[in-house]
């Protein structure tokens, strides 16, 4: 996966699960991730310990299903890093409750 180095890679629900260990990869593999979520601590922490790492990755908190929080992501990576090269579209959304019948 070295086709990822310095690549600028915006990965939604990033910080749990798969998001969390493609956030994870992608920076070992030498991308700029953003890792976009609505798990503040949990996000906040990954970037921390990626960065302590002395690889690239910034936290975003957002909401993928809120127009504006996408926005301010995308906003986010090309004002750190330049640009946008990818967007992992990773997160999904949980419905508890039950359809009416």
């Amino acid at each position: 996966m070295s086709h990822l180095k310095d690549k600028v890679i915006l990965i939604t629900g990033g910080t749990s699960g798969i998001g969390e260990a493609c956030t994870e990869l992608f920076a070992r593999r030498g991308a700029k991730v953003v890792a976009m979520s609505i798990q503040d601590d949990a996000g906040k922490s990954l970037a921390k310990r990626l960065t302590d790492e002395s690889l690239s990755c910034i936290f975003h908190y957002g909401d993928v299903s809120k127009e504006p929080d996408v926005e301010a992501a995308v906003d986010l990576a090309i004002s750190e890093f330049g640009r946008l090269d990818c967007v992992h579209a990773n997160a999904g959304l949980l419905r508890n409750q039950r359809s009416p019948i």
